[in-house]
């Protein structure tokens, strides 16, 4: 019966653990979303700088695969090349020994105990009395992640102690595991199923205190975080399914590094059998810094050694995956950033602008099939409209996708926006849809234009196509010109358009016009002023929620 106990409270500490590694990591994603944005975009063509990027982000987010994932995400999406990724999956991998230092540190003392309770009941309280201010409640939850991490890695340890000392067999079974391989293996299944090779080697740690002077015997024990090293590439590698071409070279690269390294590693350890023992615990003197600090000279080690050969792990990524006779065309939206609620959203907006590019593609080919009295063009232009269609239809489902706690009030309030800038954008598609009627009726009665009136609505036009310039260029550059450009674009198509219909009316009283042509021009001119205003209403939102 004790033992059960024992294995109850073994399970209690390890969710403890888990959740508040999961509190923190999404918490801190969330706050430093837009930080890592722009760290990642900025790694240029300095290794090291990519190294420290990568080691940094993973420190603070506390997790190497969601990094990586993250990474894989801006391969996929254009944003990051293969170059630039190598340099920050390496540095990922430093950067998730951070966690396994600190809980080296946690010791087991009822008073350590006490500490981290009342970590979780501060981060509780800011989360409750944070009002507005959603920074802070954020930091609340990582203080109080922070609290469980280390409250369930003393649980862990106590109970697990407990657990062997209260049955030698379990006890013997444990320590006489020291095939290499099958402990490698071990890591790997483990990591594999928690998706955090950090969360497997503490506990390894726990583990291996908890055995006592017995321990697992000479390396064994680091052969079993070798092993984590290795499992923690399993995610990246099913993240990339279904991805470009260049995520899924990343999610190579990710696995290489790991297992070159665990290889050289696995070696030198075969043949130094006493490398443990001789000089980590003689270094370190407790078994949790000694293991703590082996995970992250492993990965500092690997680092060096590998960094200035990462041109070749790319194009040894390319050789094992070929490049596609065709690619599908770039979506901005990708499943692995969804989880950050700021960066998840940058990607709906460049989503939101590829399918403006669609919709105005259909509306300048609608305009000159009229203009050329091109009814057979009607299937193409529809074609084109019914792809903008569908991706508004993605971006709506991955916006649902984002979870509730990756946005706070601000990113909320864009999501809002966000849904009517769709709206607006879609109705572009419904106005080319408009005008392939206008069409159709114009060659079906042989109505007649002028080549002056063609000549003024093709001005019309060329300047709706300036305005979603100045509109695009607002959006993805937040510089005020821009905005101030399509405001000026606009004022001028409206009184284009009162100048077409006053013009088209003075022609009728003279009898100049045929009046059979007047409900078609006046529906096509109103038409295309109001693809003006909905690119106005696109800009003149993002113009009050740009801080971004």
């Amino acid at each position: 019966m004790e033992q059960v106990q024992y294995i109850l409270m073994f399970l209690s500490g390890l969710g403890c653990f888990l959740i508040g590694f999961k509190i923190i990591s999404q918490n801190i994603e969330n706050l430093a979303g837009k930080l890592l944005k722009k760290l990642f975009q900025k790694t240029g063509k300095n290794k090291l700088v990519g190294v420290g990027i990568g080691a940094g982000a993973t420190a603070v987010i506390q997790s190497s695969t969601a990094t990586t994932v993250m990474v894989v995400g801006f391969v996929n999406a254009g944003l990051m090349t293969l170059a630039q990724a190598t340099p920050i999956i390496m540095g990922a991998n430093i950067g998730t020994t951070v966690t396994a230092l600190l809980m080296s540190l946690s010791g087991g003392s009822g008073l350590t105990s006490y500490i981290f309770i009342s970590f979780i009941a501060v981060g509780g309280f800011i989360n409750l009395f944070g009002g507005k201010h959603e920074k802070v409640k954020g930091w609340g939850m990582v203080c109080a992640g922070l609290g469980l991490m280390f409250l369930g890695m003393n649980l862990c340890q106590s109970n697990m102690m407990n657990f062997i000392n209260s049955n030698e067999s379990i006890k013997n079974f444990i320590v006489s595991i020291t095939n290499p391989f099958l402990l490698m293996l071990l890591g790997l299944v483990l990591t594999a199923v928690v998706h955090s090779s950090a969360a497997v080697t503490v506990l390894v740690m726990t583990l291996q205190s908890a055995l006592g002077t017995t321990g697992l015997a000479g390396n064994s024990v680091l052969f079993l975080v070798l092993g984590t090293n290795i499992g923690t590439c399993v995610t990246a590698m099913f993240s990339s399914i279904g991805t470009s071409t260049s995520a899924k070279r990343t999610s190579v690269i990710h696995l290489l590094f790991n297992l070159l390294g665990s290889l050289i590693f696995l070696v030198f350890l075969l043949l130094y059998r006493g490398f443990y023992e001789d000089v980590l615990l003689a270094l370190f003197g407790t078994s949790e810094l000694a293991i703590a600090m082996f995970h992250f000279f492993f990965n500092l080690i690997c680092a060096s050694i590998f960094l200035p050969f990462s041109n070749i792990f790319v194009k040894v990524s390319t050789l094992i995956i070929k490049d596609k006779e065709e690619e599908k065309e770039q979506s901005f939206l990708d499943s692995r950033l969804v989880t950050n609620g700021a960066i998840a959203l940058s990607q709906v907006k460049k989503e939101l602008l590829r399918m403006g590019d669609v919709y105005m593609a259909s509306l300048r080919m609608a305009f000159d099939a009229f203009i050329n009295k091109d009814d057979d063009k009607n299937v193409e232009i529809h074609e084109l409209i019914k792809k903008g269609s569908l991706i508004n239809q993605g971006i709506v489902d991955y916006i649902v996708k984002i979870p509730n706690d990756a946005l706070n009030k601000e990113l909320d309030f864009k999501v809002q926006a966000t849904y009517r800038d769709l709206a607006d954008l879609d109705r572009i598609g419904e106005i080319a849809d408009n005008l392939t009627k206008h069409t159709h009726k114009t060659v079906q009665d042989d109505l007649v234009f002028s080549d002056v009136v063609k000549v003024d609505l093709e001005k019309m036009v060329k300047k709706i196509e300036e305005q979603y310039t100045s509109m695009k260029n607002y959006l993805t550059t937040k510089e005020p010109i821009y905005f101030i450009q399509s405001e000026d674009n606009e004022e001028e198509i409206d009184k284009m358009r009162s100048s077409l219909v006053a013009d088209h009316l003075e022609r009728l009283k003279a009898g100049k016009c045929n009046p059979s042509s007047s409900g078609v021009f006046i529906n096509l001119v109103g038409n295309l002023e109001r693809a003006g205003d909905h690119i106005t209403f696109v800009s003149e939102r993002y113009h009050t929620t740009k801080k971004d």
